[in-house]
């Protein structure tokens, strides 16, 4: 690759540097290559900086014994692409995981619209925004106008999700993204989740204090085990790393005293025993033995015992 020669003055000694910046530009016809080469021009006019997504939606969570109410602010609503000086907002995901690594969308709002360039109007779902009635938002979302306490300004909508499929004493993450309309030559982009969660541990709270301990109230979820359920998303991963599958079955309810779990089948063969921490409302098993082998089809009994109470109980495994 060279250049040059250099004029207007330029004088290159050894030891100097010169800048230079060079854009790869393809296409599979000329337009595309004009189109291209015109973003790497605006890519260069504007500091390198190409196009973006709408501005992080500011977003919080509250805990309840049953549920998380994640609330944001319609601040993304506003954002204006650098690169297109667009207003180009299209909508909200809220997105949950157990282990940073897998997001899933638990709730997803766009405007009732028609998207400006045909690439991405298979895309626009027009589920409606929360304030919409057509189609009717889900159950458990609101919204309401958020107004300033002291001045009494108008601050911006806040809208509200809440999500009912938890587990209590199971840890969560939950963020807010926004994405826009698409911009030809980089898609639809959404907010980064990078380090903008929030962590949440759904329980008890001082108006709802747990239960005086006890094993009376302790039950499998789910009874009967019917080859998987949806709570196996998550996954597992064994001591070398690598994915095991995520058979999962619960005991809860279980006392915030020290508890051991024993499980025998029919023909009365101990299984396994499980040590239960203090502190804690629910054990998860992986159906697995002593031996770290999977358990077969069949009716099982458990011995929960805690602080001298016992109580024995059975489920159902159907693979």
């Amino acid at each position: 690759m060279g250049f040059g020669p250099l004029s207007g003055g330029w004088l290159l000694v050894p030891g100097d540097e010169l800048p230079v910046t060079v854009a790869f530009i393809a296409g599979t016809t000329i337009a595309d290559l004009q189109k291209n080469a015109q973003w790497a021009q605006r890519i260069y006019d504007n500091d390198f900086q190409g196009p973006a997504a709408p501005d992080q939606p500011e977003f919080w969570t509250e805990a309840f014994p049953d549920h998380v109410r994640i609330y944001w602010r319609d601040n993304s609503e506003a954002s204006v692409d650098p690169i297109t000086q667009l207003a180009d907002f299209e909508g909200y995901q809220i997105q949950r995981s157990t282990d940073l690594n897998r997001w899933f969308t638990i709730a997803q709002y766009d405007l009732i619209n028609e998207i400006p360039d045909p690439e991405f109007e298979r895309e626009n779902f027009n589920l409606g925004m929360p304030y919409d009635t057509i189609p009717a938002p889900p159950s458990g979302t609101g919204w309401r106008w958020e107004v300033d306490a002291t001045s009494g300004d108008t601050l911006g909508r806040l809208y509200w999700y809440d999500d009912y499929n938890v587990l209590r004493r199971q840890t969560y993450y939950y963020i807010v993204r926004a994405f826009d309309q698409g911009v030809i030559g980089a898609g639809v982009l959404i907010t980064p989740i990078g380090r903008s969660y929030i962590e949440v541990t759904v329980g008890y709270t001082s108006d709802n204090p747990p239960p005086v301990s006890s094993v009376d109230e302790v039950f499998v979820v789910p009874n009967p085990y019917l080859g998987g359920h949806e709570k196996e998303f998550d996954g597992a991963l064994n001591d070398e790393g690598n994915k095991i599958y995520p058979r999962k079955l619960w005991f809860m309810n279980l006392p915030v005293l020290a508890t051991t779990i024993d499980i025998y089948s029919l023909a009365g063969d101990h299984i396994i025993q499980l040590e239960h921490s203090a502190g804690s409302e629910l054990e998860v098993w992986d159906m697995r033995n002593k031996y770290q082998q999977e358990i077969v089809s069949g009716v099982y009994y458990f011995v929960v015992e805690s602080a001298g109470d016992i109580k024995i109980d059975k489920f159902v495994v159907v693979k």
